[in-house]
């Protein structure tokens, strides 16, 4: 992505492609607060249906696993 060229993923139906590609675009803009927009093109409605089902459950995950890595740092800054 820092690289700022153009990707070409090409796997089998079902194998994760578009999990695989929000958890990365994602990750990448949380880290780096400043990158612009995502802008993810499908061919039919049925299909961006799908991805932003997808796009949910990365987020709902990420943000879940946020939370535990918060609380974890609580307990540990209030043991020292």
């Amino acid at each position: 992505l820092d690289a700022g060229g153009h990707c070409l993923l090409e796997m089998p139906t079902g194998t994760g492609k578009t999990v695989c590609l929000l958890s990365l675009i994602t990750s990448y803009q949380h880290a780096h607060p400043n990158t612009g927009k995502l802008v993810y093109c499908t061919r039919t409605v049925p299909e961006m249906n799908s991805v932003m089902e997808e796009l949910g459950t990365v987020l709902a995950y990420r943000s879940e696993e946020l939370r535990k890595e918060r609380e974890a740092m609580a307990v540990i800054s209030s043991s020292a």
